[in-house]
Parts: structure tokens; C-alpha cells; sequence
């Protein structure tokens, strides 16, 4: 058997790592209290082939290994 996992503002907050990550390495200035998008590549006006470079390296990074578990998510799978 396998179990899936949503991690993406389900069990951790990535969307608010994204933000710092791309805020740091793009030189923007969004805020997580602003986002008023559900997609990643809407909150910056990227094309989703831009995005999808960004977020590729995101994946690969320091800031999303250390993404903050949303409050309760460890003992929810357990």
C-alpha cells in the first residue's frame, strides 16, 4: 500500500517559504498576508514556464528542506 501526502499549506507552510525564497534570490517584496492568488505563478505576474524554472529550483533548496510544519500536521499523521 501507499499513502500520499499533501505537504503544500496542508502539512507545511511552502507557500510562505516560497515567498521568503523568492523575496531573497528576486529581489520582490510580496508578503503572505497579500496573497491573493491561489497559483505560485500568479502572486509574482510570472508566465508558467517561469515558474515552473523557479519552482524547480525552490525543490532544490534550503528553503523548502527547512519549510515550517503547519501547526498540528505531525500529530495528525501520526
Amino acid at each position: 500500500m501507499k499513502i500520499g501526502v499533501d505537504l503544500d499549506d496542508v502539512l507545511s507552510k511552502t507557500t510562505a517559504a516560497y515567498i521568503k525564497f523568492h523575496n531573497e534570490v528576486y529581489g520582490t517584496n510580496m508578503k503572505i498576508e497579500n496573497k491573493d492568488k491561489y497559483g505560485w505563478w500568479e502572486l509574482f505576474g510570472e508566465s508558467r514556464e517561469e515558474y515552473e524554472k523557479i519552482v524547480n529550483k525552490f525543490y532544490t533548496t534550503t528553503y523548502f528542506k527547512n519549510t515550517e510544519p503547519v501547526d498540528g500536521a505531525a500529530e495528525t499523521l501520526k
